[in-house]
């Protein structure tokens, strides 16, 4: 009789818990979803390269966008007037007067490289082609006018080395895709020195060169079990 009893118990426990726990769910206040899925009201803070000022992210009315502060003060003003879709990303020109970021339109992941002058907020497109897709590559501190960009202007299935003068506008071939390679990677002295290939069977190519007027070489390749040093 006893045990019958602790058995009786246990199953209505089983029963009358679970109930208990859906009922608290009900009458608990949902987060709203415009706190999950909204825009925060300040995100992605970044100083300046001298140190001087703050920019960041926030919404104006309703679209994120990109803010300037002079550290130390509080006139924290928005210098980008994207109306659509939202900035979501943004760095610093090393002039410390532009901002550079990139935005497609509806959507359609064709990526633009924008540059915002601080002062007078006016934002140029810097490579206003239809249908083509930037990547940025590199931008390095001891380069400050010149910034690197993966671009499939040429051939939409690969992507080309741009080098754009971010002073003039001016944009030159630099590398030029062979047909096969999915990445590149450049050194400090902005110049573009290894290419990354991928194979049919899964397998990785590493090309490297000494300079730009060395021709590429094999340094290294696997397949999609080990890696193997040629």
């Amino acid at each position: 009789m006893y045990l019958l009893k602790r058995i009786a118990l246990a199953f209505l426990l089983c029963v009358y818990l679970p109930g208990v726990s859906a009922q608290e769910k009900f009458t608990t206040d949902l987060i709203p979803r415009s706190v999950l899925f909204g825009n925060p009201e300040r995100s992605n803070p970044s100083i300046s390269p001298d140190g001087k000022q703050l920019g960041y992210l926030a919404p104006v009315d309703g679209v994120l966008n990109v803010w300037i502060r002079t550290l130390g003060k509080t006139d924290d003003r928005p210098v980008t007037q994207d109306t659509h879709r939202g900035i979501r990303n943004f760095l610093w020109q090393y002039d410390n007067q532009h901002i550079l970021y990139l935005q497609d339109k509806g959507g359609d992941e064709n990526w633009r490289l924008y540059q915002t002058d601080i002062a007078s907020k006016e934002t140029k497109d810097l490579t206003p082609f239809e249908k083509v897709r930037v990547d940025l590559l590199a931008y390095r501190w001891n380069f400050p006018d010149t910034i690197l960009v993966a671009m499939n202007q040429r051939d939409p299935k690969v992507f080309d080395v741009h080098r754009i003068d971010l002073k003039t506008g001016k944009i030159e071939l630099d590398t030029q895709n062979p047909g096969d390679v999915g990445d590149w990677s450049v050194d400090n002295a902005l110049q573009v020195r290894a290419a990354q290939v991928q194979t049919d069977d899964g397998g990785t190519i590493i090309r490297v060169r000494d300079n730009t007027k060395s021709p590429w070489r094999e340094l290294i390749k696997w397949g999609p079990e080990r890696p193997s040093a040629e």
